[in-house]
């Protein structure tokens, strides 16, 4: 049997260990809302660290609800008094605790001190009455072993999903499962923080009051700090005018052919297939471009609409950064955003690997159009198969 002081320490203790999981929760959800619908950068490196690091936090949350459900059944078998229904001797208010007006009349501290001791028995019977139900029903004055079954099987039936994404994603145990959702890990969160809440304050007769207002703010602003690491501040736009020799520039090393640069420059202002796409590029903090493509509205194939990428290139100096894969990721979403566009085709001029990683992939050899270049294909919504159902579908000639 635990004692008194024991049990103390274990609630204080489980308390602060909790702290520390909602903090983490708070800062990788903060995280994930400064990142929505845009690219994470460096390939997938910076993925690989976000996700494992919030598939840790499920984990440990899921061992955490183990560990209560433990501490649960320990309150169940030896601390029932604890929880005793007129345990409410500590919720009253003291009329010298009333601080009045001088000369004010004791009559009017003891009012006051009547209302406010009712609010906090009121109070208490909420809270209560909200952790033990059954208490109230029954008309007895403590809970039994059933009550806390209660409370143990409702926390376990919200961790249903955290625990399927853990044999899901984590371990890959079961494959049948669903991964669990950033609602079902807020819902874990706040589930526990009541339920925490509820336990100390009807068995200590005190409030945890889970002061988070500075971590909050602490939080916040580590979260736009990491959401700039994971993402940087570049954004994708439309290129402009005067971008353009800029533009032009990022390939002058690899497609220039011997020429010099106002020759090249010259042929690519005059060049009718530049002419005839729409450049976007990646601009960094300042605004300047640093890595560019361009796009070709196709004719759609199987009813659905088709974008071709082109001319995929970055500053020299800036180039191993995934600069261009976020250009190529944030790109193929502002497309699927604005009409739909699911489809997207580009001639890889170097390793296929590179653009397999951002989610491209080769067609196969039947389809290819030349030796040197190799056409690829993004599909958001459906696999390859689908796309290929088609007898007399053609990788699209485009560039």
């Amino acid at each position: 049997m635990t004692s008194g002081t024991a049990f103390d320490k274990i609630l204080d203790k489980e308390y602060h260990y909790f702290l520390h999981l909602k903090r983490l929760y708070l800062l990788q959800t903060k995280v994930l809302e400064s990142c929505d619908g845009r690219p994470i950068r460096n390939d997938l490196i910076y993925h690989q660290l976000l996700f494992s690091s919030l598939d840790g936090l499920i984990l440990r949350l899921d061992n955490f609800h183990e560990r209560l459900i433990g501490f649960l059944n320990t309150l169940k078998n030896d601390h029932l008094d604890r929880f005793k229904r007129n345990n409410k001797n500590g919720l009253a208010v003291a009329p010298e605790a009333i601080h009045s007006f001088d000369n004010s009349d004791p009559k009017e501290q003891i009012g006051l001190a009547r209302i406010l001791s009712k609010e906090h028995y009121d109070h208490f019977d909420k809270v209560y009455d909200r952790l033990f139900p059954g208490v109230k029903v029954r008309n007895e004055g403590r809970p039994n072993h059933s009550d806390f079954d209660t409370i143990i099987q409702n926390l376990r039936n919200t961790f249903k999903p955290i625990r399927a994404h853990r044999d899901t994603v984590v371990a890959h145990w079961d494959k049948e499962q669903e991964p669990a959702t950033i609602a079902d890990l807020k819902n874990a969160v706040q589930h526990i923080e009541l339920l925490l809440k509820d336990l100390f304050f009807t068995s200590k007769l005190g409030s945890l009051g889970f002061e988070l207002g500075g971590v909050a703010a602490s939080v916040s602003r580590t979260s736009k700090e990491l959401a700039e690491l994971i993402m940087g501040s570049h954004r994708v736009r439309k290129a402009k005018v005067e971008d353009m020799d800029t533009i032009y520039l990022m390939g002058f090393d690899v497609w220039s052919d011997n020429q010099n640069e106002n020759d090249y420059l010259t042929g690519c202002r005059s060049s009718k297939k530049y002419a005839a796409g729409t450049w976007y590029v990646l601009e960094d903090g300042d605004g300047k471009p640093v890595s560019a493509l361009i796009t070709y509205e196709l004719a759609p194939i199987n009813g659905k609409l088709v974008i071709g990428i082109g001319s995929i290139a970055t500053v020299p100096e800036l180039r191993r950064k995934g600069h261009a894969g976020h250009l190529l990721w944030d790109t193929a979403r502002l497309f699927f955003e604005r009409n739909g566009t699911d489809v997207f085709f580009l001639h890889a001029d170097i390793s296929p690997a590179y653009y397999e990683k951002l989610g491209f992939v080769r067609l196969p050899d039947k389809y290819q159009l030349r030796t040197g270049s190799i056409v690829m294909v993004k599909c958001l919504r459906d696999n390859l198969a689908q796309l290929l159902a088609d007898p007399e579908f053609q990788a699209p000639e485009y560039f």
